[in-house]
């Protein structure tokens, strides 16, 4: 949590000087955006039902129970880019990265992929837009439990619905802070996902960087 903290007073402190002395921001042409999160991020399981193959090859049924969180400390790293069809509508793409958790029982979990494609919808105000955001994701994670009777190794990939919203707080005329919750449901009666994510993001017209409005 103090990483999180201390990001965020880093990127307000860079913003905020100039929040209120760009005059009326307002979007006059499509833009493209990218952005940078740092995360911290939940995963939990409850009466997630799979199978594995024990070390005879024998196919076994598994139901997990765990819940795997950073207690807010940053363990993602997000990257997303977009694009505003209008003053109010965009699409976007995301990839991130989580760091893989380990509970006191031994029981791990990690994220080798997820990406994201999300349909997003603003509230253009002065300096301050709100947003929220619904998609689908796609995610390759892997389970390790050890037992009495060995590990306990699982591989799956896992599809599903996501949605969210946020704000971003502009300190220009191209970049702003970004605060944003998500929550990714790839089983909604057994394995669900949440993030919070704290960044920057930066519009340009293609192929150069330029300002957004």
């Amino acid at each position: 949590m103090r990483a999180i903290i201390t990001f965020s007073v880093l990127v307000m402190w860079l913003v905020a000087p100039s929040l209120y002395a760009q005059g009326d921001f307002s979007r006059e042409t499509p833009r493209f955006y990218f952005g940078i999160d740092l995360q911290t991020n939940s995963t939990n399981f409850s009466q997630y039902e799979t199978d594995y193959s024990d070390a005879l090859g024998a196919t076994i049924p598994l139901t997990i129970n765990d819940s795997f969180s950073n207690d807010g400390e940053v363990s993602g790293l997000g990257l997303k880019f977009g694009f505003h069809f209008t003053n109010f509508f965009a699409a976007e793409i995301q990839y991130v990265k989580v760091q893989e958790v380990e509970l006191d029982t031994g029981q791990k979990f990690n994220i080798d992929l997820m990406t994201s494609a999300f349909l997003r919808f603003d509230l253009p105000f002065r300096s301050v837009v709100p947003y929220v955001i619904a998609g689908g994701t796609y995610m390759n994670w892997r389970y390790e439990d050890p037992t009495g009777a060995g590990l306990i190794k699982i591989r799956e990939t896992s599809f599903g619905p996501a949605f969210g919203g946020g704000v971003e707080i502009y300190g220009g005329e191209y970049t702003a802070f970004n605060i944003n919750w998500t929550r990714y449901m790839f089983n909604p009666d057994g394995l669900n996902h949440d993030a919070i994510s704290f960044g920057i993001v930066h519009w340009f017209e293609f192929p150069s960087l330029y300002r957004r409005f």
